[in-house]
Parts: structure tokens; sequence; C-alpha cells
């Protein structure tokens, strides 16, 4: 749209406020991709909800007050330039902000109970394995990060996107891209990509090929690995099944 240009930055980090708060209020944030999914599902909800819409109602009633103040990237300085030279268009934010609110108004976004699932894969197994205050002080400092190669992780989201879309020559090809990025040479922390791997096998339902990456894993990182919980997902799966 024409307001969307750097002389109107103001007018551009109002609507993304306002929009971000009109999602907050419902509870729902669309993901880019599959617009059925509620990117808030089991992260904002019940009482952080309400107070991160107050929050966010105050911050925008507050006319850039505290966001001038912000240093990361000279964003401050920029919205003090801005505020000064008074370059806003109320009028079209205030159409879009209304064509946003009706949208909302009008479809079932509000009531849409799936999301993209982000799995325990990406993160560390904090309850198996040392006192991690016992461990070397270069290893301990990943134990509160999720981490992982970015091209793997890549391949990783659009086996997501593309299997929540039923497109699946995309999604095949997804998951072989997803086999030749964890082959190569420099790939850092492997164990995490073979966790994400042997997730999207899961749900390919390639089990025994699954827990054989798992245990592979494991290998590589006995304590503190989340291979450890779709392990035993795996196992209960099998239980009650």
């Amino acid at each position: 749209m024409e307001f969307w240009k750097p002389n109107n930055l103001l007018t551009c980090l109002n609507l993304i406020l306002k929009t971000l708060s009109l999602w907050v209020e419902c509870g729902v944030c669309p993901n880019y991709f599959i617009t059925n999914e509620n990117m808030f599902l089991g992260k904002v909800h019940g009482p952080f909800r309400k107070q991160l819409h107050g929050f966010l109602v105050h911050l925008i009633d507050q006319d850039f007050k505290y966001l001038t103040q912000i240093g990361c990237d000279g964003l401050g300085q920029a919205l003090s330039e801005a505020c000064s030279k008074q370059q806003t268009q109320p009028d079209a934010l205030h159409t879009v902000i209304e064509a946003l609110q009706r949208k909302h108004d009008s479809d079932d976004h509000c009531r849409r109970s799936t999301a993209l699932y982000l799995p325990s894969a990406m993160r560390c197994c904090r309850s198996v394995g040392a006192d991690p205050d016992l461990r070397d002080p270069k290893e301990k400092y990943w134990y509160d990060w999720a981490v992982v190669d970015a091209r793997p992780y890549m391949y990783f989201l659009q086996h997501l996107v593309y299997s929540a879309l039923g497109m699946e020559k995309h999604r095949m090809a997804a998951l072989d891209n997803l086999f030749w990025s964890i082959t190569q040479k420099r790939i850092m922390h492997p164990e995490t990509c073979l966790n994400v791997l042997a997730y999207c096998l899961k749900q390919e339902g390639q089990l025994n090929l699954a827990l054989r990456y798992l245990l592979l894993s494991l290998q590589l990182k006995p304590e503190h690995n989340a291979a450890v919980w779709q392990i035993f997902d795996m196992l209960n799966q099998r239980y009650h099944n």
C-alpha cells in the first residue's frame, strides 16, 4: 500500500502495534503461510494475554513515548525524528485498522484451535543428565538455548508447512533436503538436527527410522538431549496402540 514507505515510519509502526494489539485481544496470531494456524496457541493466553493487551494499548496511547528510548539499531532516534516531522497519515491508518477489525469480526479466526507444532526436539532435556553447574562453561553456555543449524531448520519448517498444506511433492522434497543438509561436514549441533529429522520421520509414519536417528543423537550427546522426550513419546504411542 502507498503509505508503507520509510517516510511514514510512525504510521507503519502504529499499524503494526494496533494489529498486534487486535490479535492479542482475539487470542490469535495467524501463521503467514497457513492462515488457520494460531501462533499464539499455548503461548499467549489467560491472565498473561490480558496483561500483554493492556501493555500494548498503553504503549499505543503514549504516542511512542517509550519507543523513542530504544537504542537498538537507532530505532529510538529514527522515531524521534519522525515524531518531530509529524509525518503521519491518520486517515489511511484508520481505514486499514477498520478493515482489519471487520475481517476479524466476520470470520472465525478467534475460534481457531490448531497451531504449527514446533516440537521439544528443539530444546534441551533438563531433567535428564548431569547437573549443568558441573559442566564445562563453554558447553553450559548452550544450556538455556534451543539451537539448530539454519539450513536444516529451514527444511524442517518447509516440511511442516507443506504437510499442513497437503503439498505432497514439496513435502517429500523438503524431507530429502533435510536428509542432505544433515550429511554436510560442517554442520553444527548435529544432535538437534537429528532430533528434528526424527520428528519429521515420525510424522511420515517411519517410526523405526526415526528411532534410529534419535539413538544416534543420544550417542552424540547423551545428556540434556530432547531425543529422550521423543523416544518416550514413541514408546507411549506404541503402548496405547
